[in-house]
């Protein structure tokens, strides 16, 4: 099992990690976006597989593991929207909102042409009982959405919840 795996690597050179990020300090750490991937010695293999586990262990509903492989992942390429969408997912469907919306919208800035994390944002927000919001965040998608036409499910998707949402 990979995840096993990294975490025994990350056991193993946590404390060249700390040394690294004390010297250079955070910013300029993690400027360099391979630095944790680096540290472990993982390579582009391990990192595919990691992500294939991930997605096993989502569709197996293995939360905990799940979140911990993300993590891993997001720690290994801290700039890559996916790996922050696959985790908002987990987070809402564990029924965690407000820590779903934030890793959401750090999933947006990071690809702004992308409008799913806004869905899912308008989506726990309709789940916090708060329409407005989920308003603000539906209308964001369908604006980003109408702009890239590879996107027409997540447009009707939010049209249609634009809709339901009058109603409320």
């Amino acid at each position: 099992m990979l995840l096993a795996e990294v975490n025994q690597k990350m056991e193993v050179n946590l404390d060249k990690i700390m040394s690294d990020l004390n010297k250079v300090g955070f910013k300029k750490f993690f400027k360099q976006t391979d630095a944790i991937k680096r540290h472990l010695r993982l390579k582009d293999s391990d990192i595919e597989a990691l992500t294939k586990e991930s997605y096993v262990l989502c569709q197996h509903r293995q939360w905990a593991q799940a979140i911990e492989a993300i993590i891993y992942l997001i720690l290994c390429n801290p700039l890559h929207s996916f790996h922050y969408l696959r985790l908002g997912t987990v987070l809402l469907q564990m029924g965690k909102f407000e820590d779903a919306i934030q890793i959401f919208q750090m999933a947006h800035y990071l690809n702004t042409k992308d409008p799913r994390p806004l869905l899912y944002v308008g989506d726990c927000y309709l789940e916090l009982d708060h329409p407005k919001e989920a308003k603000k965040a539906f209308a964001c998608c369908l604006e980003i959405a109408r702009a890239h036409p590879e996107h027409k499910e997540v447009y009707n998707l939010a049209s249609q919840a634009l809709k339901e949402i009058q109603y409320l």
